[in-house]
């Protein structure tokens, strides 16, 4: 099984006729590891709120975790 897996959330459907809107708690991959795959794959293309902090972080680490799955 491929993850994310978005068939939990819906089966029936497009999975982003189904939010109003993401919400990410903090900044460890597992809470925003998916956003790329989210709004690139899926289309989600909502508001992703978040706090000041994690949205600073998120992006470098979503580029480090790029870098070190690459090499």
């Amino acid at each position: 099984r491929r993850f994310p897996d978005f068939d939990y959330i819906t089966r029936s459907g497009k999975l982003t006729e189904h939010l109003d809107c993401v919400l990410i708690s903090h900044f460890h991959l597992d809470h925003c590891g998916a956003l790329p795959y989210f709004s690139e794959m899926v289309g989600y293309d909502g508001p992703i709120y978040m706090t000041h902090p994690t949205k600073a972080i998120c992006p470098i680490l979503l580029v480090q975790y790029a870098r070190t799955t690459i090499t």
